[in-house]
């Protein structure tokens, strides 16, 4: 029977039982909510049971459909009372009593049986992070128990954290200065320990098997094994930095997966399941290539369809913890959208900019439904796990919500409205990070979106000097990655857009179109000996209609260039925070606290307002003046989110 705690990893005797691997099941919330009165409708149309929506059942077309501008795919014949086939209760067996998994893991030896605890009680739980535990804990560790190249990978996983491990502890350093990253790369021709050898045998296996199944018959692999083999296999090549082969196997695997899907082949799982994790290596996919390390000449984003097939939740049907896997369908088109909108700006086509911009303010809508439904949660009674992830959920959409605002507006002049949004942000940011080491941080690598989207969105699109330079210094701080998100990396990436802007600031404060760069990408030195560059593009175009670029080294002086414009070795901000003098309580506190209420009151009711406006189609979201009042966000208040990023990444 499996404990709680986990198991002290050390090397194991020979297998003397065998071994079973029982998925964890997350607990439940405190609170329990329950359906409204209203009877739940199972004969709607297959279009909105699909949605997973309610009904009206309107012949030829429902009335959702119609407004949601969806095609109504009718409805399924009912069977009449002769055709129904009726099943014995002695065959009827209850879903609780049925088998979780084999009980035996064939081919697992006593060697390998410390890599697999290694990855059930540690890498799992850490890649969940707060959006995909039903993937993690639950498809991964019942495909151990049901496919041998899925178990093969796992073990290597498990293998190469504890060789991580090792080597930090021969070199008397923590896991963050030792891990292997796009600067020093691991792999079989810098081989560091047993363990890693280990690892790197399992994931040849496990590789191998794959491609001999491939090779006699495509058609029995199923869609769940190959998405599935697809992320263990990307994960583990960034953990050991090996950014450049992550590309080449998303593409390939997509191609194998559209294969599949296009010929209907094997897709074991239910339907629900197999969309969870198509969706899953949606978001997967797009996280890499916004990472700035993974170019693609056509991104996985370019081909994703931009229409959210998911309606935003509704407060007390939709229980705390589907939202989060909900999220990633209404998640995976909006970043695609974000993703695609300088492109189908460039094509200057007026139609097809008019149509794009019709979902974009679908989206729009939709992003403010969900904000709604989050804070309302927020403020119910839940345990501390589920509003840690809510909070986190909830500036995801408060950030999605300011790209799609300002996406089709030049030069980022828009995102400067948006200045005390930012602010409020950054405190919400540093108070997740702050419950996050409460809670126990990660020690290597977490599967989906994290605290990196919104910091690293902040310091790009923020121009207040203080306020970019101390979301940098978190960024710096977080000791793991998120995806192939590298924290330092990304840091360091994005200072060199800081000090660029920096240096062409005006003495007012204000930094002009034709000072704003983005960072794009990272690229290779001209020469074998050269370090790793960053390519970066001006936003301002030249006569020609062209961005100027700039291809230049990472310089870790740039962190003492930075903060020297405003006459200070460090940021105003973090100042404040490592100041030896406590901060005051009394007038000033209770001041605070009042402005930050009235700042939400109004919030609610811009919010209110602008959403009432959009459904009347009054008001183009992604159209409005640049000295339109901005939607306010309150950091006492209104909990953490996370930033996409996304808009940036061509």
């Amino acid at each position: 029977m499996a404990t709680n705690q986990p198991p002290p990893l050390v090397p194991a005797g020979p297998l003397l039982v065998p071994v079973q691997l029982i998925p964890r099941r997350n607990a439940r919330s405190k609170q329990r909510f329950y359906r409204l009165s209203k009877p739940k409708v199972r004969s709607g149309c297959l279009t909105c049971k699909t949605r997973r929506v309610k009904c009206d059942e309107g012949k030829p077309a429902c009335a959702r459909c119609i407004r949601g501008d969806f095609v109504c795919d009718g409805y399924e014949t009912q069977p009449t009372k002769h055709e129904a086939v009726l099943v014995p209760p002695a065959q009827v067996v209850p879903v609780k009593f049925l088998p979780l998994a084999p009980a035996t893991l064939p081919g697992l030896d006593g060697h390998s049986v410390p890599y697999l605890d290694a990855f059930r009680y540690h890498v799992a739980p850490e890649l969940s992070g707060s959006f995909y535990m039903d993937f993690c804990e639950g498809t991964i560790l019942t495909g151990v128990h049901q496919d041998d190249s899925i178990r093969q990978l796992v073990l290597a996983l498990g293998a190469l954290t504890l060789a991580i491990a090792d080597d930090a502890r021969d070199k008397k350093q923590s896991i963050v200065q030792s891990k292997p990253s796009p600067l020093k790369v691991w792999g079989p021709s810098s081989v560091k320990n047993k363990n890693h050898a280990a690892s790197l045998k399992h994931y040849l296996k496990g590789v191998q098997g794959l491609r001999e199944r491939l090779k006699i018959n495509p058609a029995l692999v199923s869609v769940r094994t190959m998405t599935v083999m697809t992320i263990l296999m990307a994960l583990f090549e960034i953990l050991q930095g090996n950014h450049r082969s992550v590309d080449s196997i998303l593409k390939s695997v997509t191609a194998l997966l559209n294969e599949h899907l296009a010929h209907q082949r094997s897709t074991e799982g239910s339907k629900d399941e197999i969309t969870s994790v198509q969706h899953t290596f949606l978001c997967f996919s797009m996280m890499c290539q916004y990472s700035r390390q993974i170019v693609s000449a056509i991104p996985i984003y370019m081909q994703i369809n931009t229409v959210s097939a998911t309606e935003p939740p509704v407060f007390g049907v939709d229980l705390p913890k589907s939202l989060l896997g909900r999220w990633r369908l209404f998640n995976s088109a909006m970043m695609a959208y974000i993703g695609q909108a300088h492109n189908v700006v460039a094509l200057k086509d007026t139609e097809t900019i008019k149509s794009f911009h019709q979902r974009g303010r679908i989206l729009y809508k939709q992003a403010l439904s969900w904000v709604e439904v989050i804070r309302a949660y927020l403020k119910s009674d839940l345990d501390e796990d589920h509003l840690h992830r809510l909070k986190l959920l909830e500036i995801h959409c408060v950030v999605s919500q300011i790209h799609l605002d300002c996406i089709f507006i030049p030069c980022d002049l828009s995102y400067d409205r948006y200045e005390e949004t930012f602010k409020a942000l950054l405190d919400d940011c540093a108070a997740w990070l702050k419950q996050q080491v409460r809670n126990g941080v990660p020690r290597h690598i977490t599967l989906g979106e994290g605290i990196l989207l919104p910091l690293s969105g902040i310091a790009r699109l923020c121009r207040v000097h203080d306020v970019r330079m101390e979301a940098l210094y978190l960024i710096q701080s977080v000791t793991w990655q998120e995806g192939a998100w590298d924290p330092q990396f990304i840091a360091l990436g994005e200072l060199g857009t800081v000090v660029m802007e920096e240096r062409g600031r005006e003495e007012s404060g204000f930094i002009p179109a034709s000072s704003r760069w983005l960072w794009v990408s990272n690229v290779d030195g001209e020469k074998e000996d050269d370090g790793p560059h960053g390519l970066y593009i001006s936003r301002f175009l030249d006569q020609n209609g062209q961005p100027l670029v700039r291809m230049i080294p990472y310089d870790d002086s740039w962190w003492h260039e930075a903060p020297a414009k405003e006459g200070t070795g460090t940021c105003k901000r973090q100042k404040q925070t490592t100041s030896e003098d406590p901060p005051k309580k009394g007038t000033s506190t209770r001041r605070r606290q009042r402005k930050a209420t009235r700042r939400r009151r109004d919030a609610d009711e811009l919010v209110r307002s602008r959403r009432n406006k959009y459904e009347d189609g009054e008001v183009t979201p992604v159209m409005d003046q640049v000295n339109e009042s901005q939607i306010n966000y309150s950091s006492n208040s209104e909990p953490e989110g996370v930033d996409y990023g996304g808009s940036d990444s061509e």
